[in-house]
């Protein structure tokens, strides 16, 4: 049923058959056609040479483990998609996902904004300001979110917005979330659809949080001293960006209004 302006994609990993299955039996009711897109398995593959774990660190973040590398080059691999497309958008969505059944009316009504984007939410994990832009059904709304609500569960991306992604993406130096959420970093626009058609699944289990490295475990080998200066870095990072986002909140609301008479909703 999914219109010849966007594909589907499901980020699955090979050893993730269940998933899969899973992941079908929920589109196929919802009438969305789907490609499954392998992902990055990072307990196998060199994701070393994509990472500067030393300025990841000296920023103030956390180190990140190999399953949270093979996340970050999956996304990586798909924004590739989406970038060489010359019209529509990618649709990605991961496999621990619950999805409302008339999502394929809402990207529908995506693929007739008569705006450009750079990247709509379909999950989040977080609350966050948002400015309403318009109806895309009698329970959705098309908004321009604030700040980052966090998660990679489901997102459009449209080429301009996948080619802006991929300028800054690589060496990695933050969760791939982050990264999305920083859109200062890529220069992306992020809109959202309220509430979230799709919701993280938590009965499953996440092959990325468990196997995540604790932060004072980073500077165990690296001394005392180490440890004090990430933890010093980690609070100035904290504060730039929370100076950072408050100083943009009115630029961010009046290009929210004035995306709001473009967008070719009704409001």
């Amino acid at each position: 049923m999914n219109s010849r302006e966007f594909d589907v994609f499901v980020v699955n990993m090979a050893r993730s058959r269940d998933r899969l299955e899973r992941m079908s039996a929920l589109l196929e009711d919802t009438g969305l056609s789907f490609e499954r897109f392998e992902a990055v398995d990072g307990s196998v593959e060199d994701v070393s040479k994509c990472y500067d774990s030393a300025k990841q660190l000296s920023s103030g973040y956390r180190d990140l483990s190999r399953a949270e590398l093979g996340c970050y080059l999956s996304h990586v691999r798909l924004w590739e998609k989406a970038a060489e497309r010359s019209s529509g958008f990618v649709v990605v969505l991961e496999d621990d996902i619950d999805i409302e059944g008339g999502i394929a009316q809402l990207l529908e009504g995506v693929a007739g904004l008569q705006c450009s984007w750079d990247l709509i939410r379909l999950a989040g994990l977080g609350e966050v300001p948002y400015v309403r832009l318009g109806h895309l059904d009698q329970n959705h709304e098309l908004v321009a979110l604030m700040r980052g609500s966090t998660g990679t569960q489901g997102y459009c991306i449209s080429p301009d917005g996948a080619r802006k992604l991929l300028a800054k993406a690589l060496p990695i130096t933050m969760p791939v979330d982050v990264y999305i959420d920083y859109d200062w970093i890529s220069g992306i626009q992020t809109l959202a659809i309220m509430p979230y058609p799709v919701q993280e699944n938590r009965e499953i289990s996440s092959t990325i949080s468990g196997q995540r490295v604790a932060s004072s475990s980073s500077h165990q080998q690296a001394g005392i001293s180490m440890g004090m200066k990430y933890k010093m870095m980690r609070w100035l990072r904290k504060r730039r960006i929370a100076i950072l986002k408050t100083a943009r909140y009115p630029i961010l609301f009046i290009w929210a209004l004035v995306l709001r008479g473009r967008v070719g909703l009704k409001f």
